[in-house]
């Protein structure tokens, strides 16, 4: 986290330096040293510099750069009501059109977190429409904005809307990125879940499998997410009668388990006895039974 704070101190610095009246301002000198503070890890330091900054603040810019700076240091300790009124702070500000995007972005994800998914996604079509207003309908910034607006949607349990700005995102992101960049991850995440929320399983199953080969051309296999969408692939084969497929799907998830946790790890045996069912109703009893032996060894 405090790395995440250095980036962005850093990255508005660098943004908004030159909007300062002249260079090496004291609000300038103020930033940097926030910036190598959050990267120490010192943020009772970091945030008493931006703190200084936004006093020395010469413009609407600065206050805008300093607030969103401060609300990312309170965000990281846990202050997420003082984060959020530095952030409309920042908004009032800001007269960027990109930076006010991004602050709506940040905005959306601290009231999510409070449990205000009215306000969040209020935020996030706001910074939709900004986004569409500075680059335009296509471009590749509204992303990550169409992404979370679609996770707080379905959220809200309107799946079908989610759905349609699923595919929207998908849609720009194959158009701008490609159709095997890692910004679809949590696209596809997002419509793998309306659909099978709606139990459409043939499409459901089809985006798990691109999202897993993503996901594994991208970030290898061996992490927690991959895991969860494997798990979730397996079962949905499974819920279609699919056993087949399920059990060699169940296999690599515990190859992967054993290789991440370790032979004697207590997930590994759930995953050989999930497994040997699967195995035995894919008429495979020999296999099954040596999984199930595996397991009890495990945890008897």
């Amino acid at each position: 986290m405090n790395l995440r704070i250095a980036s962005v101190l850093i990255l508005l610095a660098m943004v908004f330096a030159g909007c300062a009246s002249r260079p090496d301002t004291a609000w300038q000198q103020r930033m940097e040293v926030a910036s190598r503070a959050a990267t120490a890890g010192d943020q009772r330091a970091a945030e008493q510099a931006v703190r200084e900054a936004l006093a020395t603040a010469e413009d609407a810019s600065e206050r805008a750069c300093s607030n969103a700076a401060l609300a990312e240091i309170l965000s990281a300790r846990g202050d997420t009501a003082a984060a959020e009124q530095a952030l409309e702070q920042a908004l009032a500000d800001a007269t960027d059109p990109e930076l006010a995007s991004h602050l709506l972005g940040s905005l959306a994800a601290l009231r999510v977190q409070a449990g205000d998914l009215p306000g969040a996604e209020a935020a996030c079509r706001t910074a939709v429409a900004r986004w569409e207003a500075a680059k335009g309908t296509e471009a590749v910034e509204l992303l990550p904005t169409l992404d979370a607006l679609a996770r707080i949607v379905a959220g809200a349990g309107r799946l079908d809307e989610a759905g349609v700005i699923a595919i929207r995102a998908l849609a720009i992101g194959e158009l701008r990125l490609g159709a095997e960049h890692a910004w679809l991850i949590p696209i596809l995440g997002v419509r793998l879940q309306v659909q099978a929320a709606a139990q459409r399983w043939p499409d459901a199953i089809a985006t798990g499998a691109r999202l897993l080969r993503l996901m594994q051309q991208t970030g290898g296999t061996d992490n927690r997410d991959y895991v969860a969408v494997l798990d979730r692939q397996i079962v949905m084969l499974a819920t279609i009668g699919d056993y087949a497929q399920a059990a060699e799907l169940n296999v690599r998830a515990v190859v992967i388990v054993q290789r991440t946790l370790g032979p004697a790890d207590p997930n590994l045996a759930t995953a050989l006895r999930n497994g040997a069912e699967l195995l035995r109703r894919a008429g495979r009893p020999v296999e099954a039974a040596s999984f199930d032996q595996r397991a009890d060894a495990i945890a008897p």
